[in-house]
């Protein structure tokens, strides 16, 4: 999944995944130290692709020491960060991407905290249910999982431990997912989706957070998006509308109007967006790894 997929094949997508990558990895001779995108350097959070006033633009998230306003939409060769990161790249062909914009949003945070279902090295909650190799588990967050072997309860119960965690903290993934397997006797429960989807356009979507499940609508996607915090790059990234999660919100599941899981929390910027990550890109990743060719949901 990609830009190019969300955009419909259409030529802004391409277009968008250029500077995507462009401002990732930065001018000939740039080293791209631990997955940290060269455009950080100049307060760029993401490259996205989003719907605003019902068209679909190429937008640069900056953070918010940048402009006067949060959520105000403005033209990136007005603001500082974003003008100068794209002369680095591009230099005097800089002026080919004055289609391409700015907005401002709040520091993009991980969701761990307490009061949630799924509790392991930090605490968030459990996702979709997975199966592997005749086994049974539950997917969240790597954030949350922390290290394989951890030992994994919901509430005072042991229910399993992580047998699989991908972390972009680590600085060698995109992927924040985790596989939660579940001991003998604990029996898997709750939602059941109707296969997955990755995203082609805006539209509405359900979060099923432990304390109910809530509404909100996919503003965009990016590719990438740097988490400041902990010094992570996460990608194929869906940005809502407004922020609709709270801390203990990492892990939750996400699903389309067909019940088609669609990803999982891994963040928010607070009063700007919340951020899912697609859960095609998080079931491949973890396909690499010793023994889970074949999970499923």
């Amino acid at each position: 999944m990609g830009v190019f997929e969300f955009a419909g094949m259409t030529g802004i997508g391409e277009r968008a995944q250029y500077l995507s990558d462009s401002l990732f990895f930065g001018p000939s001779g740039w080293v791209n130290e631990g997955r940290r995108p060269f455009a950080s350097n100049f307060g760029i959070r993401g490259v996205s692709l989003c719907y605003i006033n019902e068209q679909l633009i190429v937008v640069l998230i900056v953070d918010s020491s940048q402009v006067s306003e949060l959520n105000t939409i403005l033209r990136a060769d007005e603001v500082g960060g974003p003008k100068d990161a794209m002369w680095q790249v591009f230099g005097e062909a800089s002026e080919q991407w004055q289609d391409v914009y700015a907005l401002a949003f709040t520091e993009p945070e991980l969701q761990v905290g307490p009061g949630d279902l799924a509790q392991a090295s930090g605490t968030g909650t459990f996702g979709a249910p997975v199966r592997w190799n005749n086994r049974k588990g539950l997917l969240t967050a790597g954030h949350v999982a922390g290290n394989v072997g951890q030992m994994v309860s919901s509430g005072s119960t042991i229910v399993g431990s992580v047998v699989a965690s991908l972390n972009p903290a680590s600085g060698q993934t995109g992927a924040d997912v985790a596989v939660v397997q579940l001991l003998p006797g604990i029996s898997q429960s709750g939602a059941t989706f109707n296969g997955s989807t990755s995203l082609t356009g805006p539209g509405n979507i359900s979060i099923l957070r432990n304390s109910g499940t809530i509404s909100a609508s996919v503003l965009g996607m990016s590719p990438w998006f740097y988490f400041p915090s902990v010094n992570a790059t996460y990608n194929d990234v869906y940005l809502t509308s407004q922020a609709v999660t709270q801390s203990g919100d990492s892990g939750t599941a996400v699903s389309d109007p067909a019940n088609r899981l669609v990803g999982h929390v891994v963040g928010a910027s607070p009063n700007c967006a919340s951020f899912i990550q697609d859960v095609n890109y998080q079931l491949n990743a973890i396909r690499t790894l010793p023994g889970f060719i074949w999970i499923s949901l």
